[in-house]
């Protein structure tokens, strides 16, 4: 039987050996291997006792691996977590299915203080969602016009499927649509600041209360030119 008592002991337990196990300064090398090849090291010193040590294998190719860790010296006590971290191109990334988000912009070439118009498809293929949360991507260098957002909420106010708010956070617009059926489009401005080539982050959808419902879409790539001198 569980009780809050033994939760409490247990606690003092994991903690008295933490005490323990702490008064034996680690000291000494680690040696890490993938696949009996590539190798890293690590020098464990007393003073240094409290530092995380992460060490990478890039480019790594699919299939199984194999970790080797060998340790010399006072290593008693020591922990280690072996994780794996991989990318998919786009190309490959699943298309949308029974919720899709679609972004383009008006034109991706520009100057300093002109602006683009971002223009927004959310659908979903069947039923209803109350909550719809749309995480838009916001090309670096740019700033949406909050007074079009304003706009937009407004207009849609009282339609089937809401805009009930938005949230501008420097890097991307989070839109609250309400009651979403069918497809809802909508659309604003964004004003570029700086000259740079870049992609924007990606766009993605998603139900509030079903998280794993979602669609996301690719980045897109931006240009803005300085702009052209008067006279």
């Amino acid at each position: 039987m569980q009780t809050t008592q033994a939760t409490v002991l247990a606690l003092k337990a994991f903690v008295l050996s933490l005490e323990r196990e702490s008064e034996r300064p680690l000291e000494g090398t680690v040696r890490v291997t993938l696949n009996g090849g590539a190798t890293r090291e690590v020098v464990l010193k007393p003073e240094a006792a409290g530092v995380v040590h992460t060490l990478y294998f890039d480019d790594v190719p699919i299939g199984r691996k194999t970790v080797t860790l060998e340790a010399t010296g006072e290593t008693r006590g020591l922990l280690y977590q072996v994780t794996t971290v991989y990318y998919a191109p786009w190309k490959e990334a699943p298309a949308g299915g029974l919720i899709d988000i679609r972004v383009t912009y008006d034109r991706t070439e520009l100057e300093v203080n002109e602006t683009v118009t971002e223009r927004v498809w959310v659908t979903l293929r069947e039923g209803r969602a109350q909550w719809v949360i749309g995480d838009l991507g916001v090309p670096p260098g740019f700033a949406a016009l909050t007074e079009g957002l304003d706009e937009l909420v407004a207009r849609i106010a009282g339609a089937p499927t809401q805009v009930k708010r938005y949230e501008w956070t420097g890097r991307q617009v989070i839109l609250y649509l309400e009651n979403l059926s069918g497809t809802v489009e909508l659309e604003f401005r964004l004003r570029a600041h700086f000259p740079l080539r870049a992609w924007s982050p990606a766009s993605t959808v998603y139900d509030y209360y079903n998280p794993t419902l979602r669609a996301t879409q690719p980045p897109v790539q931006v240009v803005v030119e300085p702009p052209t001198p008067s006279g």
